[in-house]
Protein backbone atom coordinates (compact mmCIF):
# COMPACT_ATOMS: atom_id res chain seq x y z
CA UNK A 1 0.00 0.00 0.00
CA UNK A 2 1.35 3.42 -1.23
CA UNK A 3 2.42 5.46 2.64
CA UNK A 4 -0.10 8.31 1.52
CA UNK A 5 -3.01 6.22 1.72
CA UNK A 6 -3.03 6.10 5.54
CA UNK A 7 -2.68 9.23 6.61
CA UNK A 8 -5.83 10.25 3.85
CA UNK A 9 -9.22 11.24 4.98
CA UNK A 10 -12.81 11.75 2.92
CA UNK A 11 -13.04 15.10 4.96
CA UNK A 12 -9.96 16.77 4.10
CA UNK A 13 -11.02 16.50 0.33
CA UNK A 14 -12.17 19.52 -1.11
CA UNK A 15 -13.16 20.08 -4.48
CA UNK A 16 -12.93 23.87 -6.12
CA UNK A 17 -11.71 25.65 -3.15
CA UNK A 18 -13.41 29.01 -2.85
CA UNK A 19 -10.34 31.26 -2.08
CA UNK A 20 -8.22 31.73 -5.86
CA UNK A 21 -4.83 33.47 -4.70
CA UNK A 22 -1.80 31.68 -2.44
CA UNK A 23 -1.86 32.96 0.39
CA UNK A 24 -6.65 32.84 0.50
CA UNK A 25 -5.95 29.02 -0.33
CA UNK A 26 -2.84 28.30 2.49
CA UNK A 27 -5.00 29.89 4.52
CA UNK A 28 -8.39 27.88 3.73
CA UNK A 29 -6.39 24.85 3.66
CA UNK A 30 -5.15 25.42 7.17
CA UNK A 31 -8.71 26.08 8.77
CA UNK A 32 -9.75 22.79 7.36
CA UNK A 33 -6.87 20.92 8.89
CA UNK A 34 -7.14 22.40 11.90
CA UNK A 35 -10.66 21.42 12.38
CA UNK A 36 -9.59 17.98 11.76
CA UNK A 37 -6.76 17.73 13.79
CA UNK A 38 -7.79 20.35 16.52
CA UNK A 39 -4.74 22.27 16.37
CA UNK A 40 -4.70 26.42 15.76
CA UNK A 41 -4.81 26.67 12.20
CA UNK A 42 -3.23 30.04 12.49
CA UNK A 43 -0.19 28.03 13.61
CA UNK A 44 -0.60 25.67 10.68
CA UNK A 45 -1.29 28.97 8.14
CA UNK A 46 1.89 30.41 9.60
CA UNK A 47 4.69 27.09 9.34
CA UNK A 48 3.19 26.74 5.55
CA UNK A 49 3.49 29.70 4.99
CA UNK A 50 6.93 29.91 6.43
CA UNK A 51 7.59 26.67 3.87
CA UNK A 52 6.30 28.90 0.74
CA UNK A 53 9.02 31.58 1.55
CA UNK A 54 11.79 29.41 1.20
CA UNK A 55 10.63 28.18 -1.82
CA UNK A 56 7.12 27.97 -4.09
CA UNK A 57 5.89 24.38 -3.61
CA UNK A 58 4.25 24.55 -7.15
CA UNK A 59 6.05 21.69 -8.24
CA UNK A 60 5.23 22.24 -12.09
CA UNK A 61 2.20 20.04 -14.24
CA UNK A 62 -0.88 21.79 -12.04
CA UNK A 63 0.91 20.45 -9.30
CA UNK A 64 1.19 21.44 -6.29
CA UNK A 65 2.44 20.17 -2.79
CA UNK A 66 2.31 22.66 0.45
CA UNK A 67 4.06 20.88 3.16
CA UNK A 68 5.48 21.22 6.93
CA UNK A 69 6.70 19.47 9.94
CA UNK A 70 6.16 20.70 12.97
CA UNK A 71 6.43 19.69 16.88
CA UNK A 72 2.44 20.76 17.56
CA UNK A 73 1.22 17.70 15.91
CA UNK A 74 2.48 14.01 16.52
CA UNK A 75 0.95 12.39 12.99
CA UNK A 76 0.44 13.32 9.34
CA UNK A 77 -2.62 14.36 7.78
CA UNK A 78 -3.27 15.17 4.32
CA UNK A 79 -5.47 17.24 2.85
CA UNK A 80 -6.40 17.32 -1.39
CA UNK A 81 -7.81 19.75 -3.44
CA UNK A 82 -9.13 20.15 -6.80
CA UNK A 83 -9.66 22.90 -8.57
CA UNK A 84 -10.87 22.37 -12.26
CA UNK A 85 -10.11 26.20 -13.88
CA UNK A 86 -6.65 26.21 -12.12
CA UNK A 87 -5.14 28.91 -9.51
CA UNK A 88 -2.10 30.69 -9.56
CA UNK A 89 0.55 29.50 -7.06
CA UNK A 90 3.40 30.28 -7.54
CA UNK A 91 4.70 27.42 -9.54
CA UNK A 92 8.18 26.56 -11.01
CA UNK A 93 6.79 26.67 -14.86
CA UNK A 94 4.25 29.29 -14.09
CA UNK A 95 1.06 27.68 -14.73
CA UNK A 96 -2.05 27.15 -12.86
CA UNK A 97 -2.03 24.43 -10.18
CA UNK A 98 -4.76 22.23 -10.13
CA UNK A 99 -3.91 19.37 -7.43
CA UNK A 100 -3.04 20.64 -4.29
CA UNK A 101 -1.92 17.83 -1.45
CA UNK A 102 -1.09 19.56 1.45
CA UNK A 103 0.96 17.78 4.33
CA UNK A 104 1.12 18.73 8.08
CA UNK A 105 3.57 16.06 9.98
CA UNK A 106 5.18 15.71 13.01
CA UNK A 107 8.75 16.84 13.51
CA UNK A 108 9.23 12.93 15.31
CA UNK A 109 7.68 11.27 11.87
CA UNK A 110 10.41 12.01 9.02
CA UNK A 111 10.52 9.18 7.62
CA UNK A 112 7.11 8.54 7.17
CA UNK A 113 7.02 11.98 6.03
CA UNK A 114 9.13 11.13 3.29
CA UNK A 115 7.63 8.00 2.14
CA UNK A 116 4.63 9.97 2.03
CA UNK A 117 6.22 12.89 -0.71
CA UNK A 118 7.82 10.03 -2.45
CA UNK A 119 4.84 8.13 -2.92
CA UNK A 120 3.12 10.91 -4.26
CA UNK A 121 5.51 12.17 -6.59
CA UNK A 122 5.65 8.55 -7.75
CA UNK A 123 1.26 8.12 -8.08
CA UNK A 124 1.28 11.76 -9.66
CA UNK A 125 4.04 10.60 -12.54
CA UNK A 126 1.46 8.18 -13.90
CA UNK A 127 -0.28 10.15 -16.15
CA UNK A 128 -3.67 7.76 -16.28
CA UNK A 129 -3.55 8.78 -12.08
CA UNK A 130 -3.16 12.13 -12.88
CA UNK A 131 -6.38 12.08 -15.49
CA UNK A 132 -8.63 10.26 -12.87
CA UNK A 133 -7.66 12.60 -10.10
CA UNK A 134 -8.66 16.02 -12.37
CA UNK A 135 -11.96 14.19 -14.04
CA UNK A 136 -13.20 13.49 -10.60
CA UNK A 137 -16.78 15.27 -10.12
CA UNK A 138 -17.35 15.07 -6.11
CA UNK A 139 -14.84 14.51 -2.93
CA UNK A 140 -16.44 11.03 -2.63
CA UNK A 141 -14.86 10.70 -6.22
CA UNK A 142 -11.66 11.92 -5.86
CA UNK A 143 -11.05 10.32 -2.73
CA UNK A 144 -11.69 6.99 -3.79
CA UNK A 145 -9.53 7.53 -6.90
CA UNK A 146 -6.98 8.38 -4.82
CA UNK A 147 -7.24 5.37 -2.47
CA UNK A 148 -7.60 2.92 -5.97
CA UNK A 149 -4.45 4.54 -7.37
CA UNK A 150 -0.86 2.71 -7.39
Amino acid sequence: MMEYKKYLSSDLIILNPKSLDKKGLLLEFSEQIGKKIAIDSSKIFKILLDREALGSTGIGHGIAIPHCKTDIYDSISILVALSKEGILFDSIDGKPVNLFFVIVASSKSQASYFRVLSNLSRMLQNSSSFEKLLQSETTDELYQTLMDSE
